[in-house]
Parts: C-alpha cells; sequence; structure tokens
C-alpha cells in the first residue's frame, strides 16, 4: 500500500529534480538563473553592488555578475556608491560625492560648509581657480550644473541688487538647486523677532 504522504514526497522530489535540470540550484533551495550563455548557473551572492543604470538602490549581485535584487533603497538624498569594484557598495548622499568626470572640486579649509565659512573651488590638481566672494558657497550635486562645482547662493542672481542677496540659506543640496527669486530666502530665514541674525534677517538658520 502507498500511502498519500509517499507521494506527496516523491511528486516533490521530482519538481526539485526537474527545477536542477532547468535552473540549477542555491544553498537556500531557490533556484538560479543561468548566465546569458546559457552555461554555469548564476547563483545568488551576498556581495553587493551599484547598479549603474539604477542607483537609487544598493544590490546583491550573483555569481555571474548580474544584479539579484535590492539590499538596500536608499534615501531620496543619497545614491548607491562604491569607488571601484573593490569598494564597499553603500547609500551615499548626493552632495558628497565627488563625480569622477567632473573637472572641478569644492574645498572647505576649515572643514565647514555653513554659508559664511571661507570655500573656493579648484581643479582636479588642486589649483585654486575661484573664491568664494561673502554670501556665496562652493557647491557641488551631480544633478545640478553638469556636476562641476561653482560659487553659489541660495537667492537668485536676478536679486543681486537687495538687501538680502548676500544672505540667503547655508550649502544645502534643495536650497542650491533652486534659488528663489524673491527678495529673501524665507525657507530659512524668520524676519521682525528682534534676535538679530546676520544682516538683520531674524533667527535664521544660515
Amino acid at each position: 500500500m502507498i500511502y498519500p504522504s509517499t507521494i506527496g514526497l516523491a511528486r516533490g522530489l521530482l519538481a526539485c529534480a526537474a527545477a536542477l535540470l532547468l535552473f540549477g540550484c542555491e544553498a537556500d533551495g531557490a533556484a538560479s538563473s543561468q548566465d546569458a550563455s546559457g552555461g554555469a548557473a548564476c547563483e545568488i551572492s551576498y556581495d553587493k553592488a551599484c547598479n549603474p543604470e539604477e542607483k537609487t538602490a544598493v544590490y546583491y549581485l550573483d555569481s555571474c555578475g548580474g544584479f539579484r535584487k535590492v539590499f538596500k533603497q536608499c534615501s531620496a538624498d543619497k545614491q548607491c556608491y562604491q569607488a571601484n569594484a573593490q569598494d564597499f557598495a553603500r547609500c551615499k548622499k548626493i552632495e558628497d560625492i565627488n563625480i569622477p568626470t567632473a573637472s572641478t572640486r569644492c574645498v572647505y579649509p576649515k572643514g565647514l560648509r555653513t554659508l559664511y565659512e571661507e570655500s573656493h573651488l579648484t581643479d582636479v590638481s588642486g589649483n585654486v581657480l575661484e573664491k568664494c566672494e561673502f554670501g556665496a558657497a562652493c557647491f557641488q550635486d551631480p544633478t545640478y550644473n553638469n556636476g562641476e562645482a561653482l560659487c553659489h547662493r541660495s537667492i537668485h542672481e536676478s536679486q543681486a541688487d537687495k538687501p538680502y542677496y548676500n544672505f540667503g540659506c547655508s550649502n544645502f543640496s534643495m536650497w542650491m538647486r533652486h534659488p528663489t527669486k524673491l527678495e529673501m530666502d524665507c525657507r530659512c530665514r524668520v524676519v521682525g523677532d528682534g534676535t538679530g541674525g546676520a544682516g538683520g534677517t531674524g533667527a535664521g538658520v544660515a
């Protein structure tokens, strides 16, 4: 007499054998894909890398170098970063990533990126190209100005003759990528509370 449990086991073994023939196998029992040439099965690994076509996440690699599934989704202000194939792939702030193709760099001599600290832009060899004047800060973002560094303000140049032009917001990517055409950058400034602040603009965050 053949018991139902025996029949179920036999069916399971047959299904597993068919999967092995078609796809290969992995340690966790999940089917793995084959490489493009139809050769050896591509097993998923614990190696992680950046997908050049989708940098919003860190991916697991398979043994054939393919991007299998997402390891970690990056937040909106970050993207997957990996300096080279041996480097550890991780999410990194976009504004902190030096673009390899860019010919300029931002330098902050005192290590501070606030609005009124000294900053300037250099070429890749470190030669100073421009020292940012008061009210401006060196800014570099891969999504802005073709990834090149520039001395920049959060207030649009059309307001250059206005009293608050040199007292915009600090070197924060969202503000710098979208300069306001208002006389004052109200995204970080508060007026008329009597607490002073740079340029008499109140309790601002610069």
